[in-house]
């Protein structure tokens, strides 16, 4: 297979002797998101101790709502999202084009039942797209073919 590297809105992805090289900010993208989550763990807990405090069950609630919701997030992030950035192609399962925000994101599903998100697709869209449909699945042996969400 042929090297072919496509340029994205903040990075690359490449196609090269079995493997799919992506280049992108996805390791930012991920700590800040595990920033978030801790500061809305942090703002949970401390809202409940001060309806511990105050007795003012808005305090009590908000800090429950907020902090479980973000401990909810955080393990999915731990646990589902995979940063790798060297994917050999016997590991991805399936892949989809998602709209998210008027924003395509190219979405795998891996092997270890995580997912690798590559954001910035919308420039090379339609070539990714017609590439990873003539190609991929001729080496994977594959016939479901995935579509834009």
């Amino acid at each position: 297979m042929e090297r072919k590297t496509f340029d994205l809105k903040t990075g690359k992805i490449s196609f090269h002797n079995d493997q799919l090289i992506i280049k992108d900010d996805v390791v930012a993208q991920i700590r800040l998101n595990l920033f978030l989550c801790f500061m809305g763990i942090i703002y949970g807990v401390f809202s409940v101790l001060r309806y511990l405090k105050t007795g003012d069950s808005f305090l009590l609630w908000t800090g429950l709502f907020i902090g479980i919701g973000h401990l909810v997030i955080l393990i999915y992030q731990l646990l589902f999202r995979s940063q790798k950035s060297i994917i050999d192609l016997h590991e991805i399962i399936s892949y989809q084009f998602k709209n998210r925000q008027g924003k395509k994101i190219l979405q795998l599903k891996l092997s270890n039942n995580k997912t690798r998100n590559v954001q910035g697709v919308d420039s090379a869209y339609e070539e990714l797209k017609t590439y990873i449909d003539q190609h991929f699945y001729a080496l994977q042996g594959n016939n479901n073919k995935s579509s834009i969400v």
